[in-house]
């Protein structure tokens, strides 16, 4: 009868040991999507603020070889939306695929870290 309440015990034990295994794990895949996106965002921005002077200074350099600003802006305008109807047409293939593909890397990542590397000692 004892080996059988020791037996209970451990079988509970285990459950609440997986229980906690598979609740850490979804807080540190949570925390690496929150990451991923935080530095997204970031690097987006950054991007978005650099193609805008990019594209000021493109177009005034069109300005001075034509001069005149229609043409510069003009040009550059027709650029952009042409890139954009691209980028419209390829949105699947060019950002939702790679994000599909980097959310399931990163859920269904199972390397260990570092801090169990170090732990590990090669004789």
């Amino acid at each position: 009868m004892e080996e059988f309440k020791e037996i209970f015990l451990l079988i509970k034990d285990y459950i609440q040991k997986q229980k906690e295994n598979i609740t850490l794990g979804a807080t540190e895949n949570t925390i690496k999507l929150f990451y991923v996106a935080s530095m997204g965002l970031i690097v987006f921005m950054l991007s978005s603020i650099v193609l805008l002077l990019a594209s000021f200074a493109l177009a005034f350099w069109i300005n001075d070889i034509t001069g005149s600003n229609i043409i510069g802006f003009g040009s550059l305008a027709g650029t952009i939306f042409l890139l954009t109807l691209l980028f419209w047409f390829k949105r699947k293939q060019w950002v939702l695929q790679p994000i599909a593909r980097m959310i399931v890397r990163i859920l269904l990542d199972n390397s260990p870290t570092e801090t169990n590397n170090s732990t590990t000692q090669v004789q």
